[in-house]
Parts: C-alpha cells; sequence; structure tokens
C-alpha cells in the first residue's frame, strides 16, 4: 500500500495519514496493533478500506477498481509571506495523483481540485514552507470565516486565512503572528481574486 500510495515513502505516506513516521514505521517493523483512529486515518491516506488493511477483506488495492483523485498541479507557488507574482500561464504541469478516499473523507472538497506550492513562513505552523496546498476551486469568494484560502491580490498569490469583519472588509492574515497581515474592504473589490479554499495540505518533510 505504502508502495503504491507514496512510492515507498513512509515519511510521505505518514504525512499524508496525520501520523508520526515513528509511529508507521513501529507498525511495519514491530508488528505493533494500530488503534482503530489510525486505522481509519491510513485506510483513508492508502485508498483502502479498514477492513482491508485489519483484515485483508475487500478488493485489492492498485487493482482495476483502485481509487484514485487526480489534482492538476500548477508550476506556481503561492505565497506564504510577501507575495509572489501571479503564474504566466494557466496551463497544468503536473497531475497530483491522490488516494481517492482520502480526499473525500479528510480534505472533503465540494467540487474540482487543483495544486500549487506554498512559499514562505507566514502560515506556520499550520502550513510548512514547501507544503503543497490542494485548493477547493469551487470556493471562488470568501464565504466561511476563519477559512485559509488561495488569492490573488493585486497580481500576486498569496495563501492566507480570511477574517470577515462584518461592515469594514476582510483581514487576510498569516497563522505566524510575526507575518503582516492585508486588510481589504468594498472599495478593493478589483484588487482581489479568490483561487478558492484550501482543503488539504501535504507539508514537506
Amino acid at each position: 500500500m505504502i508502495d503504491r500510495t507514496t512510492s515507498g515513502s513512509v515519511h510521505a505516506f505518514a504525512q499524508l495519514a496525520g501520523q508520526p513516521p515513528s509511529t508507521i514505521h513501529k507498525y511495519l517493523r514491530e508488528g505493533s496493533e494500530p488503534s482503530r483512529w489510525s486505522l481509519v486515518r491510513m485506510a483513508a491516506a492508502g485508498g483502502v478500506t479498514v477492513g482491508w488493511l485489519a483484515a485483508g477483506e475487500g478488493a485489492t488495492p492498485g487493482g482495476d477498481d483502485a481509487d484514485v483523485w487526480e489534482c492538476p498541479y500548477f508550476d506556481a507557488e503561492l505565497s506564504a509571506g510577501s507575495g509572489r507574482e501571479a503564474w504566466a500561464g494557466q496551463t497544468p504541469t503536473d497531475t497530483l495523483r491522490l488516494p481517492g478516499q482520502l480526499v473525500r473523507n479528510l480534505f472533503r472538497p465540494r467540487g474540482p481540485t487543483i495544486a500549487l506550492r506554498v512559499a514562505g513562513d507566514s502560515m506556520e505552523p499550520t502550513i510548512r514552507d514547501g507544503a503543497v496546498a490542494v485548493i477547493d476551486t469551487s470556493a471562488d469568494r470568501i464565504d466561511r470565516d476563519g477559512k485559509v484560502y488561495a488569492l490573488r491580490v493585486d497580481n500576486v498569490l498569496l495563501i492566507k486565512r480570511a477574517h470577515v469583519i462584518p461592515g469594514v472588509g476582510i483581514r487576510l492574515a498569516g497563522d505566524n503572528a510575526a507575518s503582516p497581515s492585508v486588510q481589504l474592504d468594498a472599495t478593493d473589490a478589483d484588487r482581489l481574486a479568490v483561487l478558492g479554499r484550501v482543503c488539504g495540505v501535504i507539508n514537506a518533510a
């Protein structure tokens, strides 16, 4: 399962499953029995059922019925800092293939997704420099207070947490308290474009 999902990388699989790499190594090397919650997270990351992971029941992973979510990957960076120039083209350069069960159960997008790399530390510790953000493009406006969005402000790509201030506007801030925030009001509407809501993150090792 790990070979198929992350080309044999235990660390990368642990990131997908939300588990410490040492815990995955322990399961593999010592035959320790994972908790039910760990089984659920690992099954979702591997695109298999809990029954298959626990007892080998059900379809073999990687077969004809393999459940894969394909996410277009763009060669551009979302800045978690002062900002990067917006991408020049709109054509994806690769496809990020993720276990479908992981995306549906943990990321829960409402529509199509794209993937972009994050550069900078303003969203740490939530999103680290070098992480890949999975973006739900059906969320083309800021409609959920406190959620993280991928945005274009003044032709610069940003990843920020959006705080709606009634009667005032929107404050775009990082999770790193040392990072500056951006405040926009109704007169700034033409400066802002929402690429989508960040529904999932694959942090760099």
